[in-house]
């Protein structure tokens, strides 16, 4: 995700139906570790990374059936412990289509 490898580099970033936990595609640390926002974000303290990520205003949207969706919430929740503007928000059904992401654009942007 843009905002955790790259804070400070866009002010708005909008996530839909996201699958967060990398470590299934990856063969696990060190390789996949800073690419995957849930392994590093929970122990993340430093302020030269958390300072810009503060500035940037992050939407989450999924489906409350999406297979994955116990991953925007793993991401929305440390986020939000750092101090980083981000919205979690749960769509009704699958929403994982270009229909529902379609509406979620409508709204978010």
């Amino acid at each position: 995700m843009l905002v955790t490898r790259r804070p400070g580099l866009v002010g708005w970033a909008v996530c839909l139906s996201g699958a967060y936990d990398v470590s299934r595609w990856l063969d696990g640390p060190p390789e996949g570790y800073f690419l995957d926002p849930l392994a590093f974000l929970p122990g993340l303290t430093d302020e030269r990374h958390l300072a810009p990520m503060r500035s940037t205003d992050v939407v989450i949207a999924t489906g409350e059936q999406d297979a994955n969706v116990d991953d925007p919430r793993r991401l929305a929740a440390p986020l939000q412990e750092r101090g980083v503007p981000a919205e979690l928000h749960l769509w009704e059904g699958w929403a994982r289509d270009w229909p529902y992401w379609k509406g979620m654009v409508d709204v978010f942007l």
